[in-house]
């Protein structure tokens, strides 16, 4: 099981339990596409959806960019997870780090050079 979804407490979840549940499932299976449309739709729920949602949300939602490549809203997802909570911002800037490192590694691979054949 994930490790987001060892951060998630039915108790605490109330209103947000189908959602949440939904999209962990959803990401579980693979369906990140999904899950992203999922939690995108929760986070921007009013009233704002209580930390706990926020930060298992936001740590699911880095998770699926950083597995679908899209790094930048990987990262952006990241830090949202390292503001909420201090416990998981340990691994969030870890995560941040590896991930700049590796788009760092591919921008600095020089494109091959064209020699003209003559």
């Amino acid at each position: 099981e994930s490790e987001a979804a060892a951060l998630y407490s039915a108790d605490t979840m109330g209103e947000y339990d189908e959602a949440l549940r939904t999209a962990l499932g959803q990401q579980k299976s693979g369906d990140c596409a999904s899950s992203i449309r999922t939690l995108e739709g929760l986070l921007a729920s009013r009233p704002e959806p209580p930390p706990g949602v926020q930060t298992v949300s936001y740590r699911s939602l880095a998770e699926c960019y950083e597995r679908k490549g899209e790094v930048d809203k990987a990262v952006y997802n990241y830090e949202q997870l390292g503001r909420l909570s201090h416990a998981e911002a340990p691994y969030a800037d870890a995560r941040i780090a590896e991930l700049k490192k590796q788009q760092g590694a591919v921008a600095a691979t020089p494109a091959p050079t064209i020699t003209p054949v003559n």
